[in-house]
């Protein structure tokens, strides 16, 4: 779990490992610089399996990786400070990885929603969950058939390392880039558990990493994350490059001409000022 001046959320997501029905875990907490009292929170639990560490800030993908040069468990799974495991998520994702031997990493069903705030108002909340079908392959993720994310991800420890791990570059969407890293090496080892077990929250308006994104931004992750993989054999088969790209790169010219809100309000178009919807809905005609 990296975190990053998150004493004000940090504790629902401590708890929600603390209530696992599996009580054979460890939590290690990197805290990516905190000026907060982050660290006064987590050393509160007072709990032997909570271990928390500190380093200076470098980002989420070196604290992940970081925090990962602490782990001794056999398998890894990944929570962010704003999301929760459902109780059943370890003792569930075990069995599932237990049920096939040569699976080395997966990803269960969530509930997923975006999230508007204004400070601490929750402004409108848009449940996303049906992005998780009730089958996915490996050949669907390298697809972008889902919004891949971190939180309920799991795999062996013992394929991290070498070839395989977080890139510091990259500012957004390094967890689906993991996953593509270990799909090349890997690919017959993915597993898909369709059982709801996490509650991901996509927060905007707030702290959280997506509420300082832009269109630009997501355009050039997108385009880094092909050119990195698109020798693979599975990203033979994709559709979405660079149709994706040259979409946000368009939509990065209609916000320079105020025609687009900045690109944390786009999943929230009723907040959208007056004048952008007018425009918006002209363009679609």
């Amino acid at each position: 779990m990296p975190a990053f001046n998150r004493a004000y959320i940090i504790r629902c997501a401590i708890d929600s490992v603390v209530k696992q029905t599996h009580p054979n875990w460890e939590l290690i907490i990197m805290d990516d610089g905190s000026s907060d009292n982050t660290e006064e929170v987590v050393r509160a639990y007072h709990d032997p399996r909570i271990k928390y560490f500190k380093q200076a800030n470098a980002g989420p993908s070196a604290a992940r990786n970081n925090a990962i040069a602490h782990a001794t468990a056999p398998w890894l799974a990944y929570l962010d400070t704003d999301n929760q495991l459902l109780p059943d998520f370890i003792g569930s994702m075990l069995s599932a990885f237990r049920t096939r031997p040569n699976a080395k990493y997966g990803i269960p069903k969530g509930r997923f929603t975006y999230e508007l705030y204004a400070g601490e108002i929750l402004l409108e909340l848009v449940d996303h969950s049906h992005q998780f079908p009730d089958k996915l392959t490996l050949a669907d993720v390298f697809n972008r058939k889902i919004n891949f994310d971190m939180n309920g991800f799991m795999h062996r420890r013992d394929i991290f390392g070498g070839d395989i791990g977080f890139d510091p570059a990259l500012k957004g969407i390094e967890d689906w880039d993991l996953v593509l890293q270990m799909g090349n090496i890997y690919p017959d080892g993915f597993l898909y558990v369709p059982e709801f077990l996490v509650f991901y929250q996509r927060r905007y308006g707030t702290d959280g990493i997506m509420s300082g994104s832009s269109y630009i931004h997501r355009a050039n992750e997108l385009e880094r994350i092909y050119r990195k993989h698109k020798d693979a054999p599975l990203m033979q088969t994709q559709t979405w490059y660079p149709q994706e790209v040259n979409e946000w790169i368009a939509r990065e010219e209609q916000f320079k001409k105020d025609e687009l809100p900045p690109a944390w309000l786009f999943p929230f178009p009723n907040h959208w000022p007056e004048h952008l919807k007018q425009k918006a809905a002209l363009s679609r005609q």
